[in-house]
C-alpha cells in the first residue's frame, strides 16, 4: 500500500492532536436514540486503542443520519460517544459543536490518551459540499489527520478530502488500511480459483464491477435482481421480475465479452459465467397487495420454477434449491470468494432462504483458514448480521458498500487519493473556482492537473462536465425515448469513470468537484448553457501544443466557447513534451 498509514507514525504521535474520521452512521432503534447495531463502531476500536497507546490526544469526528445541514436533536452523536466509551473502557467526552472556539478549547485541554467526540459533522451543510472554510476549521483541531471511514472513501467531503489540504500528515487508520489491503489482494493477487458472486440490485453501479472482475475471476455468478436483465438479454422471459431495459444492449455486449474471456474455463459448468438455474416465484399482484406486511407475504403461495419457465404473471423473489446446490459446489471449489449483494428479497423472511443458506455455508461450513472470503455491500452485510451468524468466521466483512464497489470497478477513491503518500512531496498552493469539461483523454487529465497548480481554490466550487457528443444528423433526427435511454445509460457509465479519474486528480490536491454533470448534444452549446446556469466565473478547457484541442473539443468547439462565453475562458496548454514525460504520448 503506497499511502501513509497511522502505523507509520507511531513514534511521532505522543502529545499530538489527531483528528480521526470514523463512519459512525450506525442504525438506531425506531422511536428511541439507542444504537441498534454497533458493528461499524467495533471496527474502529483497534485504531482508537492504537492512538491511546501512542499517547495521542484524540479528536473523533463522524456523521449520523441525514440532518441536512441542521442541528437535529435526534441525530446528536451522544449515543455514539457513549457506546465507544463502553467499547474502549474509558471516557469519550462529547462536544456540543464540531468547530469553533469552544471546541478548540476542549481539544486543547485533552491530555495524552484522552478522547473527545465532536458533534455530528452533517449539522453543517458545508461538510458534504467539501467547503474549504469548514475544512480549515476542522483542521484547526488537529496536528495529524487519520481517516478510518472506509465507507465514505468514495465521497469528497470536508472531513475526508478538504481537511487534508491543511493538515499533514494525513494517514489511513487501521480499518481503512485493512479494507484497502484486502480489496487490493482480491484484484491483484487472489488465491486461485477465484469465484465472484455479484447480486443485489443497481445494475448501473455494478456493471463496471462486473467488467473489471471479468479478466480476473475463474467463475462469475450473477444473481439477485441484477440477473434478470442479463437473462432477458439472452432471450429468457422473466415475468414481472425487474429488468433495466435501458441496459439491455450493454448486457448483451457484456455477455459476448464474458463468453470470450470465460468461455474456455468450464470445469464444473460449460462456461465461467453462471446464472441461477431456478427461482422461487410468487404472483406479482398478490405481492404488491401485501404492502410489505410480513404475515401476508408469508401466506403467499410460492413455487419453484426453472429459469426458463418463469410465468408472465410472476416475479422471482429468491433463488431455488438447485441454484443453492450449484453455489455450494462453487464455494467448495474456490479458494478466493468475493460476494456482493443478497441473492433474493431478503427483507421479507420467506424470500431470504437462498441468501441465508449461502451465508450459513460461508460462516459455519467453510474452513476460515482455507479460503479468502470477502463480503461487501450494506444490504448483504446487514442480512448476515440479522441472521445472527458468526461473522468472525468470514475473512473480511467490509464496512464499505459503495466504496468497495467503486474500488473493484477500478475507480479511484477521492478520500484515499487525498491521503499522504509514504514519500509525500511538498504541496504548492492551488486552485480556484472553475468549470472543467472532461472527456477522459490524456490532455483532459493533464488539464485538470495543471488547473489545480495554477489557480487558487481555497474557496473553490469545481464543476465537471462530460458531454456525450451527438452528430448534427443525430441532433436533428427524432430519437425514441427507448433509444435515448440506451444512449444515456451507455454514456453514463463512461461519464462515471471519467468523473472518478478527474476527482482523483483533484483529490491529490485536497480538492473535490462539487458537481459532476452529464449532457448530450453539441459540446460547445452544452458548455455554454451550463456555464450560464451555474454562473461560472471561469471555464477551463485543455489544449495540447498550439493547435491540438483535446478530442471532444475538436473542430470549432473551443472557438465557439471563446466567442460566446459570458465569463473568462482559460485554455490550459499541455505541451507534447509534457505528455511524453507523463508516458501519455510517444516521443
Amino acid at each position: 500500500m503506497e499511502k501513509l498509514t497511522i502505523g507509520h507514525l507511531r513514534e511521532t504521535l505522543s502529545g499530538r492532536r489527531v483528528f480521526v474520521r470514523i463512519d459512525g452512521d450506525v442504525p438506531r432503534r425506531e422511536g428511541v436514540g439507542e444504537i441498534a447495531d454497533d458493528f461499524k463502531l467495533r471496527q474502529v476500536v483497534p485504531t482508537l486503542q492504537f492512538l491511546i497507546q501512542a499517547g495521542a490526544r484524540i479528536v473523533i469526528g463522524t456523521h449520523w443520519g441525514q440532518p441536512e445541514g441542521k442541528a437535529v436533536a435526534q441525530w446528536r452523536v451522544d449515543p455514539i460517544a457513549e457506546r465507544l466509551s463502553h467499547l474502549l473502557g474509558r471516557p469519550v467526552r462529547k462536544a456540543n459543536d464540531c468547530v469553533g472556539r469552544e471546541v478548540e478549547r476542549l481539544v486543547d485541554a485533552l491530555k495524552p490518551g484522552e478522547l473527545l467526540m465532536v458533534e455530528n459533522l452533517r449539522f453543517y451543510a458545508e461538510e458534504d459540499l467539501d467547503d474549504a472554510a469548514f475544512a480549515r476549521q476542522l483542521a484547526d483541531l488537529a496536528d495529524v489527520y487519520c481517516n478510518d471511514a472506509f465507507g465514505l472513501a468514495h465521497r469528497g467531503q470536508a472531513s475526508t478530502v478538504g481537511i487534508t489540504r491543511y493538515v499533514t500528515p494525513a494517514a489511513a487508520g487501521l480499518l481503512m488500511e485493512r479494507e484497502l489491503l484486502m480489496l487490493e489482494a482480491v484484484l491483484k493477487s487472489p488465491q486461485k480459483p477465484f469465484l465472484a458472486v455479484v447480486a443485489g440490485s443497481r445494475l448501473e453501479e455494478k456493471l463496471p464491477v462486473l467488467e473489471n472482475l471479468l479478466p480476473r475471476v475463474d467463475r462469475l455468478f450473477i444473481g439477485g435482481a441484477l440477473c434478470f436483465t442479463f437473462l432477458k438479454a439472452q432471450g429468457y422471459e422473466v415475468g414481472r421480475s425487474p429488468v433495466h431495459t435501458a441496459f439491455l444492449k450493454l448486457a448483451e455486449d457484456f455477455l459476448k465479452r464474458a463468453e470470450h474471456v470465460l468461455g474456455s474455463r468450464g470445469e464444473i459448468y460449460p462456461t465461467g459465467l453462471v446464472f441461477p438455474s431456478d427461482f422461487v416465484v410468487v404472483e406479482a399482484e398478490a405481492l404488491e397487495h401485501a404492502h410489505g406486511d410480513q404475515e401476508k407475504i408469508a401466506a403467499l403461495p410460492r413455487h419453484v420454477v426453472m429459469a426458463s419457465e418463469i410465468p408472465a404473471y410472476a416475479v422471482a423473489v429468491d433463488i431455488g434449491p438447485m441454484t443453492v446446490s450449484h453455489l455450494v459446489e462453487l464455494f467448495d471449489w474456490a479458494r478466493t470468494i468475493f460476494w456482493n449483494g443478497p441473492l433474493g428479497q431478503w427483507e421479507w423472511a420467506p424470500f431470504a432462504e437462498g441468501t441465508r443458506a449461502m451465508a450459513e455455508y460461508v460462516t459455519e461450513r467453510v474452513p476460515a483458514e482455507r479460503k479468502d472470503i470477502l463480503i461487501c455491500g450494506d444490504s448483504l452485510t446487514q442480512a448476515i448480521r440479522q441472521f445472527g451468524l458468526p461473522v468472525e468466521r468470514i475473512r473480511h466483512l467490509s464496512t464499505g458498500g459503495e466504496s468497495a464497489l467503486k474500488y473493484l470497478a477500478g475507480m479511484p477513491l477521492p478520500a484515499v487519493v487525498a491521503l499522504s503518500d509514504r514519500e509525500q512531496p511538498e504541496r504548492p498552493s492551488r486552485p480556484r473556482r472553475i468549470l472543467i469539461p472532461v472527456d477522459g483523454s490524456p490532455n483532459a487529465r493533464l488539464a485538470v492537473q495543471r488547473v489545480s497548480q495554477l489557480l487558487d481554490a481555497a474557496r473553490s466550487e469545481i464543476t465537471l462536465l462530460y458531454v456525450a457528443p451527438l452528430s448534427r444528423v443525430e441532433r436533428s433526427t427524432y430519437v425514441s425515448p427507448e433509444r435515448e435511454a440506451e444512449w444515456r445509460a451507455a454514456h453514463q457509465l463512461e461519464a462515471e469513470r471519467i468523473f472518478a479519474e478527474a476527482n482523483a486528480e483533484l483529490a491529490r490536491q485536497g480538492l473535490t468537484s462539487h458537481r459532476q454533470l452529464m449532457a448530450m448534444g453539441d459540446p460547445a452549446e452544452e458548455i455554454l448553457k451550463l456555464a450560464d446556469q451555474i454562473h461560472a466565473d471561469l471555464i477551463v478547457m485543455g489544449a495540447r501544443g498550439r493547435t491540438g484541442i483535446f478530442r471532444f473539443l475538436m473542430g470549432g468547439v473551443s472557438r465557439k466557447v471563446l466567442d460566446h462565453a459570458k465569463c473568462p475562458v482559460l485554455l490550459v496548454r499541455v505541451p507534447d513534451e509534457e505528455l511524453v514525460r507523463a508516458g501519455l504520448m510517444e516521443a
